[in-house]
């Protein structure tokens, strides 16, 4: 009798999380496990790729990374509660690594062989679909090395590619004969290229935050930061920024020449403009029953439990909602969903689903602040925890993320020079000792760990 079959789709972390589900539970032999990844290595995101547009396999770049990132959220909500950094790396780090650290962990973690064998990379899934007279879903991947298509049979298909690659790209006018240059922060990659320059970013959120600091750090003479009006609330209109080199300004109304007009009728002459409005969920490979469809929230509609696809619930999605928690959310996600297929924990019908979710949903659309996202998202994992084995100090972390958001309001381009709590022992992680964030332009994971 063959084994049950799970095709999981993508290679970055929410994939990598659902596949040491399994092989954390021992049940890695008993079951047909094939992670098909468009890359040339796993680690999703956090690969840095020079490409911009099209890569060398001609398929549309995946990785939004650009280099000199440093994580912008603090490791201690983003570490593995049994494989620590200090486990790894032999020392305790400061809360804000760079990205060669942050990859170097990953690889740790989920770069074993047994798990590596499973891997098919360079392969990307064309289509899915789910075969009512076999009970499974077809899938059809095409190898970019040998130029040849494969058709197979999954008994389980999960969907962890990520909704953080394909940009929502708005237009105003002008943009067509801007004179300058203008990105998606989608293909941003140095903010060294904007040395003395004037750079424009649109947006609110985490790549507006910290593309804008980051051509700061590398030497932009000055940064304008425009945004649509949103809530009061909104952190945004919270955070410290230096005034000599940062200027908050309304959305831009229409664009002439070099010249950007805003909606308050002041304007300025900019070298550059990032526009950083987020990405947009893209699964064309999905056929349109199993495509979710969704803006970008922390409870998108017809996943139960933000996993399962309601109408084929052996249709999961990793990974697929707003986030404050990342790696481990896609491993507590992955456990639910390993202990699902394993039959340990039972799914209600198609109607008691719909119920579950819409509970979520109501709870996330009535939130009284931005800011209470935070403790909406802790809840929910908190969910999948104890319902599983997995294990993770969520109130810990809630608090670490607390008290992120409030260290970017006493000044945001400081907040990396500041430690959280680690959840292991409820001390404070060691303060960097090698200058401010400002100040550390060598990234290299040697240079780090010497310096800690």
């Amino acid at each position: 009798m063959s084994k049950p079959s799970i095709a999981i789709i993508g290679g970055g972390p929410a994939g990598c999380a659902l596949l040491k589900s399994f092989e954390a539970a021992n049940k890695l032999s008993e079951y047909d496990i094939t992670v098909f990844e468009k890359q040339e290595k796993l680690g999703g995101l956090w690969n840095f790729d020079w490409h911009t547009g099209i890569d060398q396999n001609g398929e549309v770049v995946h990785g939004s990374m650009y280099k000199y990132l440093w994580s912008n959220g603090p490791k201690e909500c983003l570490e593995f509660s049994d494989f620590t950094m200090e486990q790894h790396f032999g020392k305790k780090l400061p809360s804000y690594p760079p990205r060669p650290v942050m990859e170097e962990y990953l690889r740790a973690r989920y770069e074993t062989e047994e798990n590596m064998k499973r891997f098919r990379f360079e392969t990307v899934v064309r289509y899915v679909n789910f075969e009512e007279d076999t009970q499974k879903f077809k899938v059809v991947s095409h190898d970019l090395k040998t130029r040849t298509d494969k058709v197979e049979h999954y008994d389980y298909v999960a969907v962890a590619t990520g909704h953080y690659n394909r940009p929502s790209m708005p237009h105003y006018p002008g943009f067509e004969s801007f004179q300058g240059r203008l990105i998606h922060a989608h293909d941003f990659k140095d903010g060294s290229q904007y040395k003395d320059k004037v750079v424009m970013t649109i947006g609110s959120s985490y790549s507006a935050e910290d593309i804008a600091s980051q051509c700061a750090k590398y030497g932009a003479s000055k940064l304008l930061l425009c945004a649509r009006e949103k809530a009061a609330d909104c952190a945004w209109y919270h955070y410290n920024w230096p005034e000599e080199k940062f200027e908050m300004k309304p959305i831009l109304t229409h664009i002439e020449g070099k010249t950007v007009h805003f909606k308050d009728g002041t304007s300025e002459v900019v070298d550059a403009i990032i526009v950083c409005t987020g990405y947009r969920h893209y699964y064309p490979f999905m056929e349109e029953s199993l495509r979710l469809q969704s803006p970008d929230l922390l409870y998108p509609g017809n996943l139960y439990k933000n996993v399962f696809w309601e109408n084929n619930p052996k249709c999961m999605y990793i990974g697929a909602f707003h986030q404050w928690f990342t790696y481990p959310m896609f491993e507590a996600q992955s456990w639910y969903a390993r202990d699902v297929i394993l039959g340990r924990i039972a799914l209600p019908d198609a109607e008691g689903m719909k119920k579950d979710s819409k509970v979520w949903m109501d709870k996330e659309s009535n939130l009284p602040s931005e800011e209470s996202t935070i403790d909406f998202q802790s809840e929910h994992i908190q969910m999948y925890v104890d319902a599983t084995d997995y294990e993770l100090n969520v109130p810990v972390c809630q608090k670490n993320f607390h008290d992120f958001v409030a260290n970017k309001k006493v000044d945001i381009m400081k907040f990396r020079d500041l430690s959280h709590i680690d959840p292991t022992d409820g001390k404070p992680s060691p303060a960097p000792t090698n200058g401010t964030w400002m100040d550390r332009l060598d990234d290299t994971t040697k240079t780090f760990l010497e310096n800690c």
